[in-house]
Order: structure tokens, then sequence, then C-alpha cells
């Protein structure tokens, strides 16, 4: 049987393994490593509540990225919901800071090792009926797992989305990957836990 034949990938992209452009986007996958990273965020300390220094992350990384009008979040996931903690937008503009686990591109990217930029959401036909990209006109993605510690999972994701297209590049994947180290940092920090894992 002849294969699907995939578009054009984004050369910023160092790992596609997990997506498959040729199927229509069907919901979240399956995460089945959730309650254990809901249980280690809780023992973390990690609240479901706005948090000052997540959002000043977030807004740094859309300057940093070079798309200050683009909305960013740090963002944990859960059994049904996915939280916000962080959150840069446009202008201030107030959104919910909750959203479904069903929607959006970072239920995906925090079962990832590695970054996962999405110049054009449109093109990858799995993500382009995704409820966000068509109520709200997202265009582009890029998002990153915060790793974990000595044998933990991902903890959560930080990411931008933004509804123009951009064109993601290796210095954006980069980028992004200090960004998630540097909130895993912080969380393991405030729990009294050092880099290495230890107490």
């Amino acid at each position: 049987m002849t294969q699907p034949t995939r578009p054009q990938r984004d050369a910023a992209d160092p790992s596609t393994e997990t997506l498959q452009p040729d199927l229509r986007y069907l919901g979240a996958p399956a995460d089945p490593g959730v309650s254990d990273r809901v249980g280690l965020l809780r023992r973390l300390g990690v609240a479901l509540q706005p948090d000052e220094e997540f959002d000043r992350m977030a807004r740094d990384l859309a300057e940093e990225l070079g798309v200050p009008d683009g909305m960013a979040m740090v963002n944990f996931i859960g059994v049904d919901q996915q939280y916000f903690a962080g959150l840069h937008t446009p202008d201030g503009t107030t959104i919910d800071r909750e959203m479904s686990r069903e929607d959006g591109w970072c239920p995906h990217t925090v079962l990832r090792e590695v970054p996962l930029p999405l110049s054009d959401v449109a093109s990858w036909s799995r993500f382009q009926t995704n409820r966000v990209a068509e109520e709200f006109g997202i265009e582009s993605y890029i998002g990153a797992p915060l790793p974990g510690r000595a044998g933990d999972g991902n903890l959560g994701t930080i990411c931008l989305i933004d509804s123009q297209t951009h064109d993601w590049t290796i210095d954006h994947v980069r980028t992004i990957t200090a960004f998630a180290e540097r909130v895993a940092n912080l969380i393991y920090r405030r729990a009294g836990i050092s880099p290495d894992g230890n107490r």
C-alpha cells in the first residue's frame, strides 16, 4: 500500500517522530503518565494559580522569540484540563487561564523529549482542525517540555502561539529550550531541590 506523503517539514524541528500529518486532529493524545505528573507537581508545591514569575518568563519568551504580540504560556497539563500558571497576552488582553486538555498543542508537547515548532499549523492536517486554531485564528505554535529531574517525567510546557505564521529556526528552538530549563530549575529550586535532583 502506498504510504501518504509528508508535507515539507520545518527544518527547525529536530524530531517529528510523534507527528503524523496525514491524520485529522482527533483530540489530545493518550497520556499514561498524567497521574504521576500531577502527583509530582503537587509534591513540588506547584499550585494551579497565576504566578508572577511564570508570567514574567512567558513575557520574556515572547520578547526573545521576537514575537512580543504573541501569546505565551507556562502550562501544566492535568487529566482533563490544562492551566496557564504563566501567561503573557498582547496588550494585557484577559483570557481564561484554564482550557480543556482536548484543545491546543501543549498536550502533545508535554509527551515529547524535544520542542514542537509548528511554523504554520494549517500545514499539518493533524492540527489544522484544532478548535483553538479555528476559534482564535492561531497560525503558528512553538512549545517545549519542562524537563523533570532525576527520573521525573516532564513537568509541563512553555509555549508561544501567534496569529501569523513564523519560520521557526534552530535558534528559536534553542531559545525556548533554554526557557524550559529556566522554568524547571525555578520549580525545583522553590521545592529546595538542586538542579541535579538532590535536596
